[in-house]
Parts: C-alpha cells; sequence; structure tokens
C-alpha cells in the first residue's frame, strides 16, 4: 500500500489540508482514537525475515498507521502521528495542530512543539520556533495563537531556535528539542 492511500484534488480546511480521497482497492477506517487503519488488496503481507512473513495487519486485516486523522466529507486529513499526543490536564493535544497554527504567521518559517512535564496538569506543549528576523514577541505570538487554537493548546513557553540548529538547514528532530527542554 506503500504511502499512497488516498488522493486527488485536495480540501483547504481551517485546520490544515487534507489528503484526498481513498484511492480503489484500499479502505480507510478511523477507531475511537482517531487512529487511521488501512487495509485492502494492495496492504503487504507483512515483513519477510529469515525465509517466514510476519503478518503486520492486525485482526481482519487492518494495518494501524500511528496517524491520527479525520474525515472532511470523502477526504481523509492527516493530524500528527499518535505517538506524538501529549495529555494535559485529560486533554488530548497533539503537537502537529499548534505547529499548523504558529506556521500561519508570516514571520514564523519553521516550528517544533514538545511536552513539558507539569506537576498540575501533567503535561504542557512548549514551542520552538524559527523566525524570519531571529527575533519574537513571546506574548503577542500567544495572544494570536489564542484566536486560532484552543486556549489550553497555547504553549506555556515559546522560544527561538537554538542559533546552530536555525542555520543548520537541517530536517527537524522533535526528539532533540525533546532532549533541549529537558
Amino acid at each position: 500500500m506503500a504511502s499512497q492511500v488516498c488522493t486527488g484534488e485536495p480540501l483547504f480546511t481551517g485546520s490544515g489540508v487534507t489528503s484526498g480521497a481513498v484511492l480503489p482497492w484500499r479502505e480507510v477506517r478511523l477507531t475511537e482514537e482517531g487512529e487511521i487503519q488501512v487495509r485492502g488488496d494492495t496492504l503487504a503481507k507483512g515483513y519477510f525475515q529469515q525465509g517466514e512473513v510476519t503478518p503486520f495487519a492486525g485482526t481482519r486485516g487492518w494495518f494501524n498507521t500511528g496517524d491520527q486523522g479525520r474525515w472532511h466529507g470523502d477526504q481523509l486529513q492527516v493530524c500528527g502521528r499518535m505517538d506524538n499526543m501529549l495529555i494535559s490536564g485529560g486533554e488530548n493535544i497533539h503537537p502537529e495542530e499548534i505547529e499548523q497554527a504558529l506556521l500561519t504567521f508570516p514571520e514564523i518559517v519553521q516550528a517544533v512543539v514538545v511536552a513539558m512535564t507539569d506537576p498540575e496538569y501533567g503535561q504542557r506543549p512548549v514551542a520552538y520556533v524559527q523566525t524570519v528576523d531571529g527575533t519574537l514577541n513571546e506574548p503577542f505570538t500567544k495572544e494570536r495563537l489564542a484566536g486560532k487554537i484552543a486556549k489550553f493548546k497555547v504553549p506555556v513557553h515559546i522560544r527561538l531556535f537554538p542559533e546552530q540548529v536555525a542555520e543548520s538547514g537541517i530536517k527537524i528532530n522533535r526528539r532533540f528539542f525533546q532532549a533541549l527542554l529537558e
């Protein structure tokens, strides 16, 4: 099945862009938690190891992708990875939603959100951003975010990328920023 499960003209929604409609010979569904599951004739049989195929599809042929999604009519929107989700005060927060909101600001060119341990809420989001001019007005950015995402999702801190990362041009590594926070 590879990564091509949906395609077509995307819909641009208030929360992002869809991946298109489901292709032939593929089925897609969402679990109660919003995880995307796929199955169909184009799904691989499993992993080939030591001369044997080890199936990776779960019950009735459904494969858990690890991605979180939502439907917009017949089009699927991928919202983020299930393993990136943090829980704050009992609320599920997907860092990708906050990152997408930050990237709507013209001065922000990159964003990554990680979880900070919090004694009261369990976890709270912290954002690292790279800006066009290397400066950041944190209170103003938080105020603008409050109009785009739920208040409990607004990061407790918004910090600039470390200079060496901002200048490296490499792909953002969420684990690096999590370690930096800790």
